[in-house]
């Protein structure tokens, strides 16, 4: 009875958190290794941040969000294509997508179920952590310090938290997720 309950902790919990953080590294140290994937997330997170700072005054919305999504466009296709090692200047050709997709007709179902489990709890902990290390009274406090008042202290909290998920969780997480899709 124990053994069973042993064997279903290390099946279910442990071996999907080990896998994954060991997928979790290699997809950090794959984004840090290439300078342009984090570059390109520097619009993505001054655009996200400034929606958040701005809700009520941004005019052109819709039109943030389109560049936006064309530049993680771009990040993921930069990711695809450097994951695969091949030339930018292949994009176009079907050949190369089809081959670059031919993958995913040799995932394990049910291995990829559990890598979703470690991809959860990853990704669950990482965000606990963001939340847990940038506390409303750190930014309240540096709001106050940089722009001298005490209003939309809310907005620049929630902006401070979606720059880092923008300049780092996401990236590092499709990176991720391609992987265990076997797509890189």
């Amino acid at each position: 009875m124990l053994e069973n309950f042993i064997n279903i902790l290390y099946y279910s919990i442990l071996l999907p958190i080990e896998k994954g953080f060991k997928v979790f590294v290699w997809s950090n140290e794959f984004y840090f290794t290439f300078i342009v994937l984090f570059l390109v997330s520097i619009p993505i997170t001054i655009i996200r941040s400034y929606q958040v700072l701005n809700k009520e005054k941004t005019k052109y919305y819709g039109v943030l969000e389109i560049f936006v999504w064309l530049f993680r466009l771009l990040q993921y296709v930069l990711i695809v294509f450097i994951g695969n090692d091949i030339p930018l200047r292949d994009l176009p050709s079907k050949h190369e997508w089809n081959n670059i997709f031919q993958s995913l007709h040799h995932i394990n179902s049910r291995q990829l179920i559990w890598d979703l489990v470690g991809y959860g709890i990853i990704f669950g902990i990482y965000n606990l952590l963001l939340y847990t290390v940038i506390r409303k009274k750190w930014t309240s406090t540096l709001y106050k310090k940089v722009f001298n008042r005490s209003s939309n202290l809310d907005s620049f909290h929630l902006a401070i938290i979606l720059g880092i998920k923008n300049l780092f969780l996401i990236p590092v997480s499709v990176i991720y997720l391609l992987t265990i899709l076997k797509i890189i």
